[in-house]
């Protein structure tokens, strides 16, 4: 039996381990598909080609320690902040449940995109030249005149994304029955599924931003969404 010292420690590492492994197999399972997309928007041609899955775990580290990263950050937030909340306030009104859980998913969100732009730009830049490695960029970062200022030149968009997905899914994730495992299946799925939709403008500006060359200006959101619909 967990004594009420340990048990907050015991619960911190539960929600670690939780939100760590899945984040690891996600990475594992979806870094060809990830890498294939963006072969397939960096040379304008359809994305179900062999050329796109020719080498598809390349810069593979970046990318599993930026979802881990960001996912585990998120739910870690989440979590921590919704335990909170339920323990001062046991049966919230709706209004007050709503907001709650919408702060919590902005605040999450935000933390995340903060802690994950970094590791963005460092998979962007790899995918970008073949032959790169962490040590390359790191070097090249070093020695441009911008220098790890390249690091963040995604982060108010990558925040602002991150923001907004978690503001929308958090609240609509919780408008369930708890005790029924289908129904909490199905608010998960169709909350994640609105999230990216609401949020996929951000996240095409994003994507833009990071795949720029990391020797010129990062072109502004308002650049970017002229540039499409001109």
């Amino acid at each position: 039996m967990v004594s009420k010292e340990t048990a907050p420690n015991h619960t911190f590492f539960i929600d670690c381990l939780s939100t760590s492994l899945p984040s690891v197999v996600s990475a594992l399972c979806l870094t060809p598909l990830d890498h294939a997309y963006f072969l397939s928007r960096k040379h304008k041609r359809p994305l179900i080609l062999l050329k796109n899955f020719s080498s598809p775990y390349q810069g593979a580290s970046h990318v599993i320690l930026q979802r881990t990263l960001g996912s585990s950050t998120y739910f870690l937030i989440q979590s921590q902040m919704g335990r909170a909340l339920h323990s001062n306030y046991p049966e919230p009104k709706t209004w007050f449940n709503i907001l709650a859980h919408m702060t919590i998913g902005i605040t999450a969100g935000s933390i995340r995109g903060l802690l994950a732009s970094p590791f963005y730009a460092l998979k962007n830049y790899v995918w970008m030249t073949s032959n790169a490695s962490f040590q390359h960029a790191i070097k090249c970062m070093r020695s441009d005149k911008h220098g790890y200022q390249l690091l963040f030149r995604g982060t108010k968009i990558t925040s602002a994304r991150d923001a907004l997905y978690g503001c929308v899914y958090e609240p609509l994730r919780h408008n369930r029955d708890p005790s029924s495992w289908t129904l909490s299946i199905c608010s998960n799925l169709s909350a994640a599924w609105l999230a990216t939709v609401l949020s996929s403008p951000l996240t095409y500006i994003r994507d833009i931003q990071y795949q720029a060359s990391l020797h010129e200006p990062t072109p502004t959101p308002h650049a970017i969404i002229s540039k499409l619909l001109s």
